[in-house]
């Protein structure tokens, strides 16, 4: 057949509307647009020629099949919006695009203009923003109404999502469909600004317990110096794998033992003091790797045929100015955590502790937890931890296990008072504290006396006589060394004089022999 005289029909034939056509090893698959999404289906072909009538005949039977479970959003018209039917739809025209079809185009786009590799979150999300939606996501843009977008918010604040996924979901619906031509901006609107939800969850994973530290602290000398330094900046301070894996020698003041230092995913300032240990172990290596080296880790870090030259742990990433400005390549920040974990992970196994929720994050929620069962104010805490958002640090806050013990303490000392009709009071406030103290220590004159009344029989003439009899031995005891010494300097002086008369004579005699032998 001739291309130049083909008509219409024989065109459409040979290019297929909604058909796309693949080779996949000696066979013919196809891809068909049935409603706003591309299926796949393949029929045992082998040339496109033989699927080219089977494909055609399949996307009209899927796609009236389409059309008879969407009836709006099949037979719907795009022509005269200013003048809608009783319906609100548009009059007839062309065919319209549903959202949920302008939506996926738009999404096409951005995914290949931005290369992106993981969009399965901003799928999800427009996932479940038509499910929310239901038939209205089928309506073309300008056809929507701002009560369906307020709807998807009250699902959004008002759902069973996390406050996490619910601003991820809110940011990703925005993210897309501010692309879609021919939709209102005001309705983006109403998911923005979403309240955030009280209830704070709790960071995955379990704290340290005095159990596991004690295993620990028991077995910690006996590893390699690597996983050493790793245990001992956890229980410094605690920061993720991955800032852990990335301390940098140019953050450690020698003095202090204060380590400085940005984070490296949010960039975020975090600082925490070493602990003698660590500092000891952080010296070892300044003085072996030379003033030149730059990362304390260097083994977790970089490549083995990197370690194999010298220099490496002295050299910035492509494009960096200076250290402390550098940003570390994504896939070599995830590689230097995932080198980090694993040393972590041998070492919690050698302990005998190592469990789901017990991992090198553990430190992390052990520390933050304990410094605020110790009053540590909340922005040194958050500093250490290198937060910058209070609801992320209140995640890591969660209650030790001597504050539980303790509480079991103060209950029962609670009950027993109330067993045995006594008062029983704690103070609660900073002012209570203060005014329990000024009454004890106003009765401290009254619990001198009665200690005085008990033990010296309410006199001080017994304390008088004990302090009499005690100076007299002493001044006895003095006395005759005093006499012993002076007997003893006698006989030295007696001793002193004759060996001088000895001199004497010995220097006497050798004066006559000089002279009789001339030697003068």
């Amino acid at each position: 057949m001739n291309i130049l005289n083909m008509n219409e029909t024989e065109a459409v034939v040979i290019n297929p509307k909604d058909i796309i056509f693949r080779k996949q090893g000696g066979l013919v698959t196809v891809k068909i647009k049935v409603g706003p999404k591309w299926v796949d289906r393949s029929g045992g072909w082998h040339t496109k020629a033989e699927a080219m009538a089977p494909a055609i005949a399949l996307r009209d039977e899927l796609q009236a099949k389409y059309a008879e479970a969407n009836p709006v959003a099949d037979n719907l018209q795009l022509g005269d919006t200013a003048n809608p039917d009783a319906n609100g739809l548009p009059n007839s025209g062309r065919r319209f695009k549903s959202l949920r079809q302008c939506a996926d185009e738009a999404l096409e786009k951005y995914i290949k203009r931005q290369r992106l590799r993981d969009y399965k979150n901003i799928r999800s999300s427009l996932k479940w923003a038509w499910e929310v939606m239901g038939t209205h996501a089928d309506l073309p843009p300008k056809c929507q109404q701002k009560a369906t977008f307020t709807r998807i918010r009250n699902k959004l604040v008002d759902g069973v999502l996390a406050q996490a996924t619910k601003e991820l979901y809110s940011k990703n619906i925005r993210l897309v469909l501010s692309r879609v031509a021919g939709l209102d901006p005001e309705f983006l609107t109403e998911l923005q600004n979403l309240p955030k939800t009280e209830v704070v969850t709790e960071a995955s994973g379990d704290p340290f317990q005095r159990s596991h530290f004690k295993i620990m602290f028991e077995l910690i000398n006996t590893m390699k110096e690597t996983i050493q330094i790793l245990f001992w900046i956890g229980a410094s301070g605690g920061p993720q794998i991955v800032d852990t894996v990335f301390v940098p020698f140019w953050a450690i003041n020698w003095t202090t033992g204060l380590i400085s230092y940005r984070r490296i995913k949010t960039g975020e300032p975090i600082e925490f003091c070493a602990l003698p240990p660590l500092l000891v172990l952080l010296r070892k290596r300044w003085d072996r790797m030379g003033p030149d080296a730059v990362y304390v880790l260097p083994e977790l870090i970089f490549k083995v045929r990197d370690l194999k030259n010298p220099a490496c742990n002295t050299k910035g990433w492509n494009g960096f100015v200076t250290w402390k400005d550098m940003k570390v390549p994504q896939h070599d920040a995830v590689r230097g955590a995932a080198h980090g974990s694993r040393e972590m992970t041998v070492f919690l196994k050698h302990c005998g502790i190592k469990a789901e929720g017990i991992t090198h994050k553990s430190f992390r929620k052990h520390n933050i937890s304990f410094w605020a069962s110790i009053g540590i104010k909340l922005k040194t805490r958050m500093r250490m931890a290198g937060h910058s958002d209070e609801e992320s640090h209140y995640r890591y806050d969660v209650p030790a296990e001597f504050e539980i013990i303790r509480a079991k303490d103060i209950t029962w000392r609670y009950y027993q008072s109330i067993m045995e009709g006594e008062d029983f009071w704690i103070p609660t406030t900073p002012y209570d504290m203060y005014e329990s103290l000024m009454a004890h220590w106003a009765k401290f004159p009254e619990i001198m006396q009665a200690s005085m009344r008990e033990e010296l029989k309410g006199t001080l003439q017994s304390l008088h006589d004990a302090l009499r009899t005690a100076f007299d031995s002493q001044k006895a005891l003095i006395e005759a060394q005093t006499k012993v010494l002076q007997g003893e300097n006698s006989q030295l002086r007696e001793q002193l004089s004759t060996q001088e008369k000895q001199l004497q004579e010995i220097l006497t005699r050798c004066d006559k022999l000089t002279k009789h032998f001339g030697l003068v």
